[in-house]
């Protein structure tokens, strides 16, 4: 199985989306994240969908047990996907919705970044959590 360097990039970004937290340590998650990531878009789906929010979990629960819960968004995150509709492939929810409005590639770019907000969110509010 060939693993696509930008889904490694991807995965690394999410899985080090964990710093304001952890600091330093998030390079960990993130190569960890990186090659789930990747595995799941050559692969089987589930390495994605489950192993990033599982080693994200994890490593925040470092900070704080009540971060284990961060599993339940982080999974349901990752469960959209951000595929763009095709011949081969009817895409995500979220690629079929900006496909309607954008061209393709803005329709790629606005999908993509709408998972990452979305991930961003769940940290911030993680954050949160940990300064009451």
């Amino acid at each position: 199985m060939k693993l696509n360097k930008e889904e490694l990039l991807v995965g690394f970004i999410y899985g080090s989306s964990t710093w304001p937290l952890i600091n330093w340590l998030a390079v960990f998650p993130g190569i960890i994240c990186a090659f789930l990531w990747a595995i799941g878009g050559a692969g089987p789906k589930l390495v994605r969908r489950l192993g990033v929010p599982i080693v994200l979990a994890i490593s925040l629960s470092f900070t704080s047990l009540w971060l284990l819960f961060n599993i339940l968004p982080l999974w349901g995150i990752v469960s959209i996907g951000y595929g763009m509709p095709d011949k081969t492939d009817s895409g995500s929810k979220l690629g079929r919705f900006y496909s309607k409005f954008l061209p393709k590639l803005a329709a790629n770019w606005a999908t993509r970044f709408t998972i990452f907000v979305l991930f961003v969110v769940v940290m911030i509010i993680s954050l949160a959590v940990l300064k009451k």
